[in-house]
């Protein structure tokens, strides 16, 4: 155990990974679960919570940016 963790400062980065994926793995750590959908960012707001005046706001606010746009 001394000796992997002493090839964990290896400088062949190859090296030092296994060294430290030996010393993790016998000290009973587990890997923690990756969910994916987790790294997706939320909308910060929920348009089908507007409003039927709301949404009449956001389409005509919608409509004049993209006629702006146009060239």
């Amino acid at each position: 155990m001394r000796r992997l963790i002493e090839l964990m400062n290896a400088e062949d980065e190859r090296v030092s990974y296994m060294a430290t994926t030996a010393v993790l793995d016998r000290s009973g750590v587990k890997p923690i679960d990756y969910d994916p959908a987790e790294d997706q960012p939320q909308p910060s707001w929920d348009p089908g919570a507007l409003d039927p005046k709301e949404r009449e706001n956001l389409k005509a606010y919608l409509v004049k940016m993209v006629r702006k746009a146009k060239p």
